[in-house]
């Protein structure tokens, strides 16, 4: 008794009473009478109209599970809406990553100190010189495993955003996770032939800019490529446009040809028309053939 925070997992899956505002009310009255324990309500932010006022009427500490991302996150000392609601403690990420613990965990952040999260399971203060000494399980010390290829594909499918959101969730793996990337996207595997001054050329696809070539081989500025209007604002699918020589004397450089990457709006269709059947299947697509902005398809 008085040694345990007791809490109520408030949540729609597999409960008939959701959407009954009376129910956790009635356990919160029934769990004060029984271990005269002041409980915690979890529950989603979108949930949270059902147990709004138990903070007053009952003395219940109020958990709010809301998330501004799904991407990899480490603790936040100042989550994104901490406090709205009033609530003792926010779970801002069920994806949070926490150095010398492998796989992912729920993170949160409560709103007091030790003293006030003692309060919730021992209110008066009984029996508090024989409450044991407990100290924390150590965690492990064995460094996490990171599939950076797993990440990289993730960065190209978008998962990630743009910088800075992008380096805040790749934390210290993104010089590792962009160098894949950049050497997925721009065909950098590829050895570029000797004897052509190291001149990297790319065959425009639908919706591409200079800036976005640039970008996606690290070959930048954009300005430091040649292209057939001599105004690298001006370019149309199909032109051959090249970095480190001029468009002219790419003879023997190493063409980019047999990929494109994925734009916002594009289709299997769009991209290769009526043999976009041969396209999903060389790609490893299945039904519904969903395709993603910066995903690279060959």
């Amino acid at each position: 008794m008085h040694r345990s925070v007791l809490i109520l997992d408030w949540e729609a899956q597999d409960n008939t009473a959701w959407g009954d505002k009376q129910w956790p009310r009635r356990w919160a009255r029934e769990v004060k009478r029984l271990t005269g324990v002041n409980p915690i309500i979890y529950t989603m932010d979108s949930g949270y109209w059902q147990v709004a006022g138990m903070e007053t009427e009952l003395n219940c500490g109020i958990w709010i599970a809301q998330y501004a991302t799904n991407m990899v996150t480490g603790y936040q000392t100042a989550p994104w809406n901490l406090g709205a609601r009033g609530e003792v403690m926010r779970q801002y990420t069920s994806n949070g990553s926490l150095s010398g613990w492998s796989g992912r965990l729920d993170l949160n952040r409560f709103r007091g100190d030790r003293a006030a999260w003692r309060k919730y399971a021992n209110p008066d203060d009984k029996g508090t010189a024989s409450l044991p000494n407990v100290k924390p399980t150590p965690q492990p010390t064995t460094a996490p495993t990171v599939d950076l290829n797993a990440l990289a594909t993730r960065t190209i499918r978008g998962d990630f955003g743009n910088d800075p959101a992008r380096r805040q969730a790749l934390g210290s793996n993104y010089a590792a996770v962009m160098d894949i990337v950049n050497r997925r996207l721009s065909g950098s595997g590829v050895t570029t032939p000797s004897g052509n001054a190291g001149s990297y050329c790319v065959v425009v696809s639908s919706g591409d800019t200079m800036g976005a070539i640039a970008s996606r081989t690290g070959r930048t500025p954009a300005s430091a490529w040649s292209v057939p209007s001599g105004n690298i604002n001006r370019i149309w699918p199909g032109q051959q446009v090249c970095y480190g020589g001029s468009v002219a004397s790419s003879v023997g450089a190493h063409v980019v040809t047999t990929s494109h990457v994925v734009t916002a709006g594009e289709s299997l269709w769009k991209i290769y028309g009526s043999s976009w059947p041969a396209a999903a299947q060389r790609n490893g697509l299945r039904a519904p053939y969903t395709i993603y902005p910066g995903q690279v398809l060959h």
